[in-house]
């Protein structure tokens, strides 16, 4: 074989269609070339690209665009892994794929390029927006967690840190987004079209916290003000945004603030607090009562061991989930619900837990307040579990495990092979629920040309409306006429 031409971004080879998929030699005559491809979208949309080095040859790929002097700093470079990145129509990126060191021989690339799934999905998926800029979220099947669509984040839906959602209109999704230049909140519709977006009243710029409360139907965010104090404001479903409902003197100096709900009254809000100051192992879950403008009793005390981890909810029948974190080598996860007393309902330990990467979340079920989810990233790193836990006896109605990509990147332990996911979640942001999209009405199986049989002593015909099951209905045969006329009058 010839020495590779396309050796830099002048001389790429256009990938014109997708999927693509191609074997390349990259080593002649004891040199192992960079090679160059490229491709422009045709339309907003997520990109999948795996360069897989053979033998001792690794293929690092790097993405360019949207030209070829700009490295994309997300995705970074991937090692013989597949990477994800989103494009918009027109834009021409370009892909890089350097060798390791020392010429290794033989070496042939094997680079697969491909679209994302592009499924409709049911009311109740999974939607895990990226915490990164430049891309994109991801929609997940409740019970396998197959990825069933990518979302661009713009446009598309946000990246952010905070989030939550009801399932239904008018204001369905409210997301925390660094998109209009400083900490903002936006409310979006089923279809992820903005509402509204607006600045919420604290000012130190620490990031907002999200709540919906799914009896008061009501969106609550929590931000931070100038005095390290937590200020309160409610949204409703149409985008009307309150004035401060409380400030919660929590100072940031003694606490650390990762999550809180509001009870299911309007007057009382779980947060959590290290008690003494700034110590983890000892966080409790207080009440702070909106009317009395102070804290009452905590609803719990410390388990130990354990730190609060990211998230409070608040269900229907008012018992309240917390999920607590251990700290440091050897953590895990445990799940407290309570009741409103602050009694005990359940426990449930999720065991160990990969420490240095992602929070671990909570979100509302589709049955909620029956079950709840909880999202944790297990040992080895690279992971994301998905969990519906039922609460009357802590059974996992679903439990899945699925690679995460970290930066756009391919990052669980195992090698992935061509049965992998070419696309899934980040592994730090919040989810939630999703709206479902319905799927488009099926092209009718009975349509076509059919023939009327004479001297049948029929008048009317039996049509067959469905197949399976099979149903028919009586149609008038149209009575015969004939039309004549004389040529040329």
């Amino acid at each position: 074989m010839p020495a590779p031409t396309n050796i830099s971004a002048a001389t790429a080879i256009e990938i014109l269609a997708l999927p693509f998929s191609t074997t390349q030699v990259v080593d002649f005559a004891g040199t192992t070339y960079t090679v160059w491809y490229k491709y422009t979208f045709l339309n907003d949309t997520v990109l999948g690209v795996w360069g897989l080095g053979s033998g001792s040859y690794i293929a690092t790929c790097d993405v360019y665009g949207p030209n070829s002097s700009i490295i994309h700093a997300n995705p970074t470079s991937a090692d013989n892994v597949p990477l994800q990145f989103q494009g918009f129509v027109g834009e021409e990126y370009f892909f890089k794929f350097t060798p390791n060191g020392g010429n290794p021989t033989p070496a042939n690339l094997e680079l697969s390029v491909e679209l994302p799934p592009e499924e409709v999905w049911p009311t109740g998926a999974l939607l895990v927006p990226n915490d990164t800029e430049g891309n994109p979220g991801t929609i997940l099947d409740p019970t396998t967690g197959e990825v069933l669509r990518m979302l661009p984040s713009d446009p598309g839906f946000p990246i952010g840190e905070q989030g939550d959602s009801f399932l239904d209109d008018p204001g369905v999704y409210l997301t925390e987004t660094p998109e209009f230049g400083g900490q903002e909140i936006i409310l979006l519709d089923a279809d992820f079209v903005e509402i509204m977006h607006f600045t919420p009243l604290g000012t130190d710029g620490q990031q907002p916290y999200i709540r919906a409360n799914k009896t008061l139907n009501l969106f609550y965010v929590l931000s931070a003000n100038a005095s390290d104090n937590w200020i309160l404001q409610s949204v409703t479903r149409d985008g009307t945004v309150s004035a401060a409902l409380t400030t919660i003197t929590v100072g940031q100096s003694d606490t650390f603030m990762n999550g809180f709900a509001v009870a299911n009254d309007g007057n009382i809000v779980y947060v959590e607090k290290d008690e003494p100051a700034g110590s983890p192992t000892n966080t409790v879950i207080k009440r702070w009562d909106i009317d009395a403008g102070a804290f009452i009793a905590n609803l719990a005390g410390s388990i130990g061991d354990h730190y609060f981890g990211g998230d409070i909810l608040v269900l229907e029948d008012d018992n309240v989930v917390v999920l607590y974190r251990k700290a440091g080598s050897g953590g895990s996860v445990i799940l407290k619900v309570y009741d409103i007393t602050g009694a005990t309902v359940l426990t449930v330990d999720l065991g160990a837990i990969h420490t240095g990467t992602g929070f671990t979340h909570l979100a509302y079920a589709l049955d909620s307040p029956t079950s709840f989810w909880a999202w944790v990233h297990p040992e080895p790193f690279g992971q994301s579990r998905f969990i519906n836990v039922r609460i009357s006896d802590g059974v996992f109605l679903q439990d899945f495990t699925i690679p995460e990509y970290i930066a756009g990147v391919w990052s669980d332990p195992s090698t992935p092979d061509p049965t992998s996911p070419r696309f899934g979640p980040t592994e730090s942001c919040p989810f939630f629920l999703a709206v479902g999209i319905e799927p488009p009405p099926d092209v009718n199986p009975l349509s076509g040309i059919y023939k009327v049989v004479p001297n049948s002593l029929k008048s009317n015909d039996t049509v067959y409306t469905t197949l399976d099951p099979e149903t028919t209905e009586d149609v008038k045969i149209p009575d015969p006429y004939f039309k004549s006329g004389l040529i040329g009058q």
